[in-house]
């Protein structure tokens, strides 16, 4: 196993059931709210996409995908 794949296997994922939660503020306005829920769909943007990229690494590691780099590596 060479040192990339080493050091994707020791990447510890955040689980959210594990998060404290955000306390409820009480009276916000809508343009209040407005900055908060737009950095939360981005957060959740970017969870999804951990997501995928996980399970990608994971095909790969199987062996029922192949890397791009090694797609290129046997190119003639």
């Amino acid at each position: 196993m060479d040192s990339d794949t080493a050091m994707l296997l020791d990447i510890a994922f955040l689980d959210d059931s594990t998060r404290p939660r955000a306390p409820k503020l009480e009276n916000l306005t809508a343009s209040q709210r407005a900055p908060g829920q737009h950095l939360k769909m981005i957060h959740d943007h970017l969870r999804e996409n951990v997501k995928v990229l996980r399970t990608m690494i994971d095909q790969v590691m199987a062996g029922e995908k192949r890397s791009k780099r090694s797609r290129r590596r046997q190119k003639p």
